[in-house]
């Protein structure tokens, strides 16, 4: 049974990982109770742009794991948001949003970088929208930054893209901001 997981990993161009410590498998034995396994670094247009399929070797159960990974940084009083895979019902828009409304807390500048998103569904539109609406009840702005083509056609087919500032990179979004006017005055 293990060795046929390996198989089917491999035939679907996924490495398996053992969800402990997240290290690629080379040999799959027993002792392991659940295992990922993801996209290989080369082939990762196979299957959903950085998912995660998680499987239980006792039970057999394969389910996808959260397919988005955020990456928050700082430049000054900006925080930027790394997207990486995709924003869809669940999780995934549930986590982003999340993660938005902690920044509003924080700092009243947000970039969303979508380099590497590659799926936006209708509920993690909404989340986007929603992200903007609850900035401006906080006085703060969203930008986005470097879009990638799929981000881009579903921002732009919806007209969402009007909502927001867009950015070809980070920098730009950067720029973009103006001082606040303590650090002009002083």
């Amino acid at each position: 049974m293990i060795e046929r997981l390996g198989l089917a990993a491999q035939r679907h161009g996924l490495e398996l990982h053992h969800r402990r410590d997240d290290k690629p498998l080379t040999q799959v034995n027993e002792r392991y109770r659940t295992l990922r396994a993801r996209p290989k670094p080369l082939d990762i247009g196979r299957i959903m742009f950085g998912a995660v399929v998680e499987v239980d070797v006792g039970t057999k159960d394969w389910k996808v794991a959260m397919a988005l990974n955020l990456n928050i940084s700082r430049t000054g009083d900006i925080a930027i948001v790394r997207c990486r895979g995709r924003i869809v019902f669940g999780e995934e828009a549930d986590e982003l949003r999340r993660v938005v409304l902690s920044l509003l807390k924080e700092t009243k500048r947000i970039i969303l970088n979508f380099a590497w998103v590659g799926h936006i569904d209708s509920s993690g539109l909404g989340t986007v929208v929603a992200s903007f609406i609850s900035a401006r009840h906080h006085g703060a702005e969203i930008k986005f930054a470097a879009l990638s083509p799929v981000a881009g056609q579903v921002l732009r087919t919806t007209h969402v893209d009007r909502l927001f500032e867009v950015y070809d990179s980070n920098e730009e979004a950067i720029k973009s901001f103006r001082p606040h006017p303590e650090a002009a005055a002083g």
